[in-house]
């Protein structure tokens, strides 16, 4: 996703902290390291954590109660529906991306919704 790194890097010298939940099996550590963003994820949950699938919360609850995050001030960031309702099925905050040619779904679930990944950083809320 363009833009992604630049983004997650901001967000870090904001003192954000940073997951991946994705349906993706082990490939997505693989892209991961291709990218040399490692270091940038606390946790990488996939397939492979045998969660239930997306829309169920079962895996940001995971992620909430491990890492005693504030559901208040935890934000997810996907680029479908199925995103939005995972993250309001774990009664947090919901980013939509929306791919710079207008492609995607858009939903009145999301509380933000950028078509590029730079615009989180500067959203208000993580001023």
């Amino acid at each position: 996703m363009n833009n992604a790194r630049d983004a997650l890097y901001a967000l870090t010298l904001k003192r954000y902290r940073h997951f991946v939940y994705t349906h993706r099996g082990l490939s997505s550590n693989v892209l991961i390291d291709h990218f040399n963003m490692r270091h940038v994820f606390e946790e990488v949950v996939t397939s492979q954590n045998e969660f239930p699938r997306k829309p169920a919360p079962d895996a940001l609850n995971y992620l909430i109660s491990k890492y005693y995050l504030d559901r208040e001030n935890t934000y997810y960031v996907g680029d479908r529906i199925l995103d939005m309702e995972s993250a309001n099925n774990a009664w947090i905050k919901e980013i939509l991306y929306l791919k710079p040619n207008g492609v995607g779904e858009t939903t009145d679930l999301a509380t933000y919704v950028v078509s590029d990944l730079i615009e989180i950083p500067n959203l208000s809320v993580f001023k």
